[in-house]
């Protein structure tokens, strides 16, 4: 006899081990959810919920981690952390409805973060009628029009380069490309709405009948996403996190997948001596809030993606944290996009330049999309496509790309 301990991606992996053992049949639905272990972190809670969902969880077989003060009331909060299976956590929603203090919301909001998890996000519409499923790693290509960009691949004003790097990036596997004409590196000044429509407007309108692959506009202002839509973008990257109402009413509006970043200040106070308690919990906290006001401003949720902003605020372990805790993301149950290509934490860590960053590059978009990313932003499209087709097979078992 021998013992191994078997890990599942998802509940049809779990359904399918145990159909294989020959179990009978109406016992499979029955017994998959309880091999799904959650550990889920509820923050903030007065000592009576924290008490009420220790014993609630006792009560189904799972367990909760409260204060020791909980009980005392030497305490006004207090964190949770609740271990349970999925069908553990189903089992306490009809006790938690009979709580006080809201608990039947918290019920519910456990068992969604939970399935959350471990779905695949719902597709993006495109104002065209198309849609981008996201049931393998997409490929973001940047076209930076600008002179001053970190990486050195700023295209400047030359539309011709443009357009043969977006045609290039097609030909390379990329599902979708970036055209962005402000640079957000450190220290970098901000440009007017002219000088950036002005940028990008040429590019987008020489490249939107070149390529079949959709275009995203990587913008913090309203007046440009809206050129930019006009002229054929059919995405809105927003590295201030749809801050702008006006921008979450132009999104809702014209009905484009939005992504919604998160950024510490601006490009020019960003790296000034960054601070997180816990980076993850507060970028969490952040994009979940800012999900939250996009909805109430009409953008249909499942048109947002989430990013947590890789070097925008964030010393090298901010990021390196981000990445490695990059799964907990998808509790928020949106695609996650991340950009990691040819950024300074790959340079602090190998000591080389930006243009020797590849291979760094493609060992953190990689780990960030077994680690749940849906959306990988790059400069190397060809490189970062090859490397992520082997993501694929090992994380969705699919043996080739489109």
């Amino acid at each position: 006899m021998k013992v191994r301990v078997r890990t599942f991606r998802d509940l049809e992996e779990i359904k399918e081990q145990i159909t294989e053992i020959h179990t009978e049949e109406i016992a499979v639905g029955i017994m998959a959810p309880k091999a799904l272990h959650f550990t889920l972190l509820v923050e903030d809670v007065r000592p009576p919920i924290a008490i009420i969902l220790k014993e609630t969880m006792l009560a189904v077989g799972g367990d909760a981690a409260i204060h020791r003060n909980a009980i005392t009331g030497k305490i006004d909060s207090c964190d949770v952390l609740v271990m349970a299976t999925r069908k553990q956590l189903k089992s306490a929603l009809p006790n938690l409805k009979m709580q006080p203090f809201g608990i039947d919301k918290l019920g519910v909001e456990m068992l969604r973060a939970a399935d959350n998890y471990y779905k695949i996000p719902e597709p993006w519409k495109l104002p065209d009628g198309t849609e981008i499923s996201f049931d393998k790693t997409r490929v973001m290509g940047i076209i930076n029009v600008t002179s001053d960009s970190f990486s050195g691949d700023g295209v400047a004003d030359d539309i011709n380069r443009a357009v043969e790097l977006a045609i290039e990036m097609e030909s390379n596997g990329a599902d979708i490309i970036d055209v962005g004409g402000e640079s957000t590196r450190p220290k970098a000044e901000p440009v007017t709405e002219k000088e950036e429509i002005g940028r990008t407007l040429p590019v987008i309108k020489n490249i939107v009948d070149k390529i079949k692959i959709p275009i995203s506009i990587d913008t913090t202002k309203p007046a440009v996403a809206k050129a930019a839509i006009d002229a054929g973008a059919s995405i809105v990257n927003n590295v201030t996190g749809l801050s702008n109402n006006e921008m979450i009413a132009l999104c809702a509006q014209e009905k484009v997948p939005s992504i919604i970043m998160h950024m510490k200040g601006t490009p020019r106070n960003m790296q000034d001596n960054p601070r997180y308690d816990d980076v993850v919990g507060e970028i969490m906290h952040y994009l979940a809030n800012q999900i939250d006001k996009a909805i109430a401003g009409g953008i249909d949720e499942r048109q947002l993606a989430v990013d947590p902003g890789i070097g925008f605020g964030k010393r090298l372990e901010d990021n390196l944290e981000l990445i490695r805790r990059l799964s907990e993301f998808r509790t928020l149950g949106r695609p996650i996009a991340i950009g990691t290509s040819r950024k300074s934490f790959i340079g602090t860590i190998t000591g080389l330049p930006a243009n020797r960053r590849l291979e760094g590059s493609l060992g953190a978009a990689c780990t960030a999309a077994l680690n749940g990313a849906s959306i990988i932003r790059c400069h190397d499209v060809n490189e970062t496509t090859l490397a992520l087709q082997i993501v694929d097979a090992i994380k969705y078992n699919k043996l080739h790309r489109e």
